[in-house]
C-alpha cells in the first residue's frame, strides 16, 4: 500500500459540490426520521409489555396468594437464554402470548411453534422431516 499511496490519494480526491451536499442532507434527514420512528415503536412495545400480565397462577396451594408476572419480566427471562436477544424475546411473546396454560405440556408448545422435526411413518420405516418455518 505504501507504493500505491499516490494512486490512493488520486482515487480519494474528488469534488463534493452543493448538489452532493443537498442529496446527503436529504438522505441524512431520512435516516433521522426513520430512527425517530423506530424509537417511538420501541417505546410503544415497552409500554405494551408493561400492560400485559400473565393470568394468576392458581396451581399452588390455597394459602399462597395468586401472582401475576408482567410480559416485560417474561421478556427479560427469555433474553437470558443464550441465542435469544431482547427483540427475539419480544417476538416470541407477541406470537405465543404470556398465557402458557393453553399448552398442556412444553412439548405441545415446541410442536406448535414448529421447533421440533416431524416424524414421518411409512409402514415400519420412521424418518424425520423438516421442522417447519
Amino acid at each position: 500500500m505504501v507504493k500505491k499511496k499516490p494512486a490512493l490519494i488520486e482515487a480519494l480526491t474528488g469534488q463534493f459540490e452543493d448538489h452532493h451536499a443537498r442529496l446527503l442532507r436529504l438522505l441524512l434527514g431520512t435516516v433521522d426520521h426513520l430512527t425517530a420512528q423506530l424509537g417511538e415503536l420501541d417505546r410503544l412495545i415497552a409500554r405494551t409489555l408493561e400492560e400485559i400480565t400473565t393470568p394468576p397462577d392458581r396451581s399452588g396451594t390455597g394459602s399462597e396468594p395468586a401472582t401475576t408476572v408482567s410480559a416485560r419480566a417474561l421478556a427479560e427471562s427469555l433474553d437470558a437464554v443464550p441465542g435469544i436477544g431482547p427483540a427475539t424475546a419480544q417476538i416470541i411473546l407477541a406470537e405465543i402470548g404470556a398465557d402458557m396454560s393453553r399448552f398442556p405440556t412444553p412439548e405441545h408448545l415446541v410442536s406448535w411453534a414448529k421447533l421440533c422435526p416431524r416424524t414421518i411413518q411409512s409402514g415400519a420405516k420412521n424418518s424425520t422431516g423438516p421442522a417447519g418455518q
